[in-house]
């Protein structure tokens, strides 16, 4: 490998009071890093992952207006700027259990905790260079693949080696158009599997949303499957743009609507509405259900991700 040069890597350092901002800076600056910049709210962190391009971010756990895991999570499932692989290192003071939890669960890559030294921090963020970990996609999390226990996902989840900028950066690699080519590709393919376990999910939750109203379990769980569903079904119409699945845009605002009728009357239901959402949910998995133009298309997506790896091996 190349020797890492650290000068031109865009750090974007989050954190809600100058006092740790600067700290992490002078850190960053005593190992070599140059171009950093920093923002103080959560609100700063979106526009800043929209509007600039950071080749690594390091953030605060706990922001006084929340805590960042959910906009982790948007950047990962690519709902806010252009590179949902963007390395991620999280740091606290105060490691609880729900607070690693959220962390784990948002898709960040590292947490680190604090009082900490400039050689760990650079040491953490050379593990990112050498040895950062596949993705893996399931309904409810894209990310690193380092949760220990069985998703419960029936179908197994490939890992997936995604474009590191921080790497492309510190050793001099990919030029930047190459590299958001294979962002894109490589978002494309995950796409592919998202939708693909979103389809999954959506008939397990409506087995377990019919299943409760049988049973007049009208309680917190069945908001909760429902709240998930109808977010599961925008989100999958969101993905669809440009996919082989466009004619499935249809089904889920359908599936939308019946979910929202549901949820607004939650005690009684009308029964077709019911019904609906049942022929719904069969319908979109149908829809989803693996052809071979399909295989096809996520053939030729890997290959082009293939193919753009070795163009950059043999430049080296």
């Amino acid at each position: 490998m190349k020797k890492f040069n650290y000068g031109d890597v865009r750090i974007l350092v989050a954190a809600p009071d100058k006092l740790t901002a600067d700290s992490l800076k002078t850190l960053l600056r005593n190992t070599g890093f140059r171009n950093l910049y920093s923002v103080k709210s959560l609100g700063e962190i979106k526009s800043a992952l929209a509007e600039e391009s950071p080749d690594l971010m390091i953030c605060e756990c706990v922001f006084p207006e929340g805590d960042p895991s959910g906009l982790i999570h948007a950047l990962r499932h690519h709902e806010v700027g252009d590179n949902p692989f963007l390395p991620v290192i999280m740091v606290t003071g105060d490691p609880n259990p729900e607070l690693v939890g959220k962390v784990i669960n948002s898709g960040a890559d590292d947490l680190i905790v604090k009082p900490l030294s400039g050689a760990y921090l650079l040491k953490r963020i050379e593990a990112l260079v050498r040895a950062r970990k596949s993705f893996i996609v399931t309904s409810d999390y894209i990310g690193p693949e380092r949760r220990k226990n069985e998703r419960p996902d029936t179908l197994k989840a490939p890992l997936i080696e995604v474009p590191n900028t921080l790497r492309e950066k510190v050793t001099g690699g990919m030029a930047s158009n190459s590299l958001q080519d294979l962002i894109d590709l490589t978002a494309a393919k995950i796409n592919l599997e998202k939708l693909k376990r979103y389809a999954l999910q959506t008939g397990v939750l409506v087995e377990m949303i019919l299943a409760a109203y049988e049973e007049n379990r009208i309680d917190g769980k069945l908001i909760e499957d429902l709240d998930r569903l109808h977010y599961i079904a925008g989100d999958t119409s969101r993905r669809l743009v440009g996919t082989p699945y466009d004619h499935v845009a249809e089904l889920c605002q359908s599936l939308i609507k019946v979910t929202s009728d549901i949820r607004a009357a939650m005690v009684s239901p009308e029964r077709k509405d019911l019904d609906l959402l049942k022929q719904l949910a069969r319908a979109v998995q149908g829809a989803f259900e693996i052809t071979e133009d399909v295989a096809d298309i996520a053939r030729k997506i890997s290959a082009s991700i293939d193919q753009k790896k070795s163009t950059k091996q043999e430049a080296n």
